[in-house]
């Protein structure tokens, strides 16, 4: 099979997990970052810092390797960026056929997403999450490792969801909402904020 050659915007944490992760399914050909210095030969996992953002070439695809949901949305909305980002699917995740997933996407490895499920555009769905039955997950949002998420729910968009959390079935979660790592949701979040615990309550 031949490789996608991607390049990465960011410089990050998560840009070495999309490497480390995908590197068997794509080719990532250079890194874009605005902490780029000309004069620091930087190498990331392999692949090398090429530039500033504002210095990527005009006619390659790109992921957005950025962990925090309000810097990829802006990035992933930006008039300067007229390239095409890709979608990274891991070829162990398990996606319905009934699921529809937008543009952008990155699903990491050993994801399972049940059928009638809705996936907006520029999410991370992390390693080992469940997205059960007919749920519904809006745009810019980050599924933390581990994840469980029942049938039924609804989730806004740029909302970030801790690693190991739980969400029962049929809620409803507001955009800009942070739940924190192995919080358990049994009710509705209606308002924006950062919910923990278990179960989940608003501490900010």
């Amino acid at each position: 099979m031949t490789k996608i050659d991607l390049n990465i915007i960011g410089a990050g944490g998560h840009t070495r997990s999309i490497i480390s992760s995908f590197k068997d399914q794509y080719n990532f050909i250079g890194i874009y970052d605005d902490s780029y210095n000309i004069n620091s030969n930087e190498i990331i996992s392999q692949v090398t810092l090429k530039g500033k953002i504002e210095d990527l070439p005009g006619n390659n695809k790109l992921v957005l390797a950025i962990g925090d949901n309000k810097t990829r949305a802006n990035l992933y909305n930006s008039n300067n960026i007229n390239l095409k980002i890709d979608s990274l699917i891991h070829k162990s995740s398990i996606i319905c056929p009934s699921s529809k997933i937008g543009d952008s996407n990155q699903i990491f490895p050993n994801v399972f997403i049940n059928g009638e499920t809705e996936i907006g555009n520029n999410n991370i769905i992390n390693s080992c999450c469940i997205i059960e039955h007919e749920s519904k997950i809006g745009s810019h949002c980050h599924i933390s490792i581990g994840t469980v998420i029942s049938g039924r729910v609804e989730i806004g968009d740029c909302v970030f969801v801790g690693a190991n959390a739980t969400i029962i079935d049929k809620l409803k979660i507001v955009s800009d909402v942070t739940i924190g790592a192995g919080s358990v949701v049994i009710t509705d979040i209606m308002e924006a904020g950062t919910y923990v615990g278990n179960p989940a309550r608003k501490i900010k």
